[in-house]
């Protein structure tokens, strides 16, 4: 019966742990050489000697041969003390069968040998000192012990059923023996009667063969007295022709002289042929040797052959790395420089930032002092406004004073040019109203004429100056597309700065020119650094893979792949850095690109207000439904932009998406390729194949050869 896995866990663990042994066993299998059961058996039989084991094999003889001559010299061993101190257990010797472990030896008959050990050590002659080993603490676990208990009982009781049944045997003998009755012993008698006539058959028919063989011999007898007869005829013949008993006798004697010649001859080559046979078998002993000898020299051969071309195979990679070591130290050089001129574009980008915020700095001091005018400006055109409203409703109170109608003074409160139009189309006054009319006539053209007309040429240039200089110092501050809209924006006055604001103006044009300067060279100097980074990071990932390839030649084909596991990590997530770095710079480039949107919205917005306020104060006119639609149709044209924009994002968000979603693929790919090309990298190792040499147009890294196939 085949014992469980639980069963032949417990068989391991009692040898392991209920024996001081050199080794330990991590399975059945592991005991099938011998060696520790050998000591198993020492420890049970003190006569056992494992020495003897090794004295009866030679170094020619194999290891495989080696292991199974010793599992059966263990269980003759066994068994032999199994018959002289415990015959009970002899039948033991039918379930672990010395034929299993001559042809094959599995971990079920090695399993059912150590059953027997165990056995022979609970139930032979001393227990108690495996009990107690048993029994030990930390020793075994009580599933172990509850095992190798339900193992003994099952050989105990199959002991003591064999014993009973043969207890029963005898006592059914015997007891056949009293009780026979007269019936029976008729029977009995009858049945001795039928054999002794089987025997008397048997005698008969031995008789007959007796006389078979002697008719046999009988007439062999008559065939020789018939040719002696002849002999003796020939003789008396020969006698009779007159020749002598002395002649024949001599002619008699004569044969016997060549027969005991013939007989010597014979004999002698007999013996030679025998020394012959002798030495043939020396040479074939000898031969044999030899031939053993020259076999395993042979395989010697053989395996130095294959250490040869293994050792060639390596040395030619290590020419080749060597070579391009070679190569890597130019790239090295070149590194080198590309780091230095890292350095000097670093320096010099810092120097462009320290421009750049320093004109910011200046240009933010500007900003202020002209928000500060345009906030003075505006101050003076409330001022204004406020004198214009105060002078309307003095005239519109001296309108009241006059008898004019409501409706005069309402037309005459909306507007400056109506005003004058109502007064000049009054009926011609009397008295001291004609005069103060007249005064206020020609203090209204007086006002139109002189200074508010001035003032408010002034205040519009001003105005327009300041409010496009301070849209240019927003939006400049952003970006390069600003300062072509601020150029765009001067372009289009209709009139020349000819007061102190010009040189203003020219001082920040001059700035603009060097700031967009300064912005160009940062841009084109930063894109570059960005092109030496990438192609330094290239460089270091190409010489990181290739001093990996060249280190994991001289390992074996496990800790090589774990090398070039972790380098394929370390180049992945290098790559996945840069990954996220462009995401991070494509982010901020949307969010810089949206800014400069909503910048440029708001410019167009300023710009289109200050274009109608510019022309309602050239005119001197500001209806209220005009004003009222020009801020529908902005509001309208807000509106359409901001959802046009808001599409604009979306689209782009989902192109973003998508790009990142490609990207993750192809990692993915990748990632997917490198694991599944590993366990044919490791198989190469081991059977020192791997295939070094490269054209010139493919890829240098495998790493990049998975790139190349996942990019298509």
């Amino acid at each position: 019966m085949p014992y469980s896995h639980s069963a032949r866990d417990a068989l391991l663990k009692w040898v392991n742990n209920g024996f001081a042994n050199t080794q330990t066993a991590q399975s059945l299998d592991d005991l099938a050489d011998g060696v520790i059961l050998a000591q198993v058996l020492q420890d049970i039989d003190p006569d056992f000697d494992p020495t003897e084991l090794d004295q009866q094999h030679t170094s020619a003889t194999p290891k495989w041969l080696i292991k199974k001559k010793t599992l059966i010299a263990i269980h003759k061993a066994l068994f032999r003390f199994i018959h002289s101190n415990c015959p009970d257990l002899e039948f033991l010797s039918r379930r672990s069968d010395v034929h299993t472990l001559d042809e094959q030896p599995t971990s079920e008959a090695v399993g059912k040998l150590i059953a027997a050990m165990v056995a022979v050590a609970f139930l032979g002659p001393d227990p108690g000192k495996y009990v107690s080993r048993l029994q030990e603490p930390g020793s075994f676990d009580t599933p172990t012990m509850i095992e190798i208990q339900q193992i003994i009982m099952a050989i105990s009781g199959e002991r003591d059923m064999i014993i009973e049944q043969r207890a029963d045997g005898k006592e059914s003998l015997e007891e056949a023996m009293e009780s026979r009755d007269a019936g029976l012993a008729f029977e009995a008698e009858r049945a001795l009667l039928l054999g002794q006539l089987d025997s008397a058959k048997k005698q008969a028919a031995d008789t007959i063969t007796r006389l078979e063989h002697l008719q046999e011999s009988f007439d062999t007898l008559q065939h020789q007295e018939i040719k002696l007869q002849r002999e003796l005829d020939v003789l008396r013949k020969a006698t009779q022709d007159g020749a002598s008993d002395s002649h024949v006798i001599k002619n008699l004697q004569h044969k016997i002289k060549e027969q005991e010649e013939l007989i010597t001859t014979q004999e002698a080559q007999a013996e030679d042929d025998r020394l012959a046979r002798t030495r043939l078998q020396s040479q074939v002993t000898t031969l044999t040797q030899k031939t053993e000898r020259g076999e395993q020299l042979e395989d010697e051969l053989r395996e130095l052959r294959h250490r040869n071309d293994e050792l060639s195979r390596k040395a030619n990679a290590a020419e080749r790395f060597r070579q391009k070591l070679e190569q890597q130290q130019n790239l090295a050089t070149e590194v080198q420089n590309l780091r230095f001129e890292k350095d000097q574009l670093l320096k010099k980008t810092q120097e462009y930032d320290k421009v750049a915020e320093e004109s910011i700095f200046i240009l933010g001091t500007k900003k202020k002092a002209l928000e500060e005018s345009n906030l003075d400006l505006l101050d003076q055109i409330t001022r204004l406004t406020e004198m214009r409203s105060n002078d309307e409703r003095f005239i519109a109170e001296l309108q009241e004073q006059a008898g004019l109608t409501p409706t005069a003074s309402e037309h005459a409160s909306a507007s400056a040019v109506s005003l004058e139009e109502e007064l000049e189309g009054t009926a011609p006054p009397q008295g001291a109203l004609a005069l103060e009319l007249n005064r206020l006539k020609a203090e209204n053209a007086l006002l139109k004429r002189g200074e508010l007309r001035n003032k408010y040429a002034e205040i519009v240039e001003r105005h327009s100056v300041s409010q496009d200089q301070l849209s240019a110092l927003v939006n400049g501050a952003a970006g390069e597309g600003s300062v072509k809209c601020l150029d765009e924006m001067l372009s289009r006055l209709s009139h020349h700065l000819l007061n102190e604001d010009f040189y203003r103006t020219r001082a920040f044009n001059e700035l603009r020119t060097q700031l967009h300067q300064a912005t160009a060279d940062l841009k084109r100097e930063t894109q570059r650094g960005a092109d030496l980074q990438a192609q330094v990071s290239d460089q270091e990932r190409e010489l990181l893979t290739a001093r990996t390839e060249l280190s994991a030649v001289s390992k074996d084909g496990t800790e090589a792949l774990e090398e070039l596991k972790s380098t394929d990590t370390l180049v992945s997530a290098s790559l996945r850095e840069e990954l996220d770095a462009l995401r991070a710079r494509v982010k901020a480039l949307d969010s810089d690109n949206e800014l400069q949107k909503s910048q440029l919205l708001d410019a167009y917005l300023a710009k289109d207000r200050l274009q109608k306020e510019n022309v309602e104060l050239k005119t001197g006119q500001v209806p209220s439904d005009a004003k009222n639609i020009s801020d529908d149709v902005i509001a309208e044209e807000v509106s359409k932009s901001t959802e046009k924009i808001e599409k604009l994002r979306e689209r782009l968000r989902q192109r973003q998406d998508a790009a990142a979603e490609q990207t993750i693929k192809n990692l993915q790919r990748e990632n997917a390729l490198i694991t599944s090309a590993w366990y044919d990298l490791s198989s190469r190792l081991q059977s020192n194949h791997v295939v070094l040499q490269r054209r010139n147009d493919a890829p240098r890294s495998w790493l990049n050869k998975q790139r190349q196939l996942v990019n298509g």
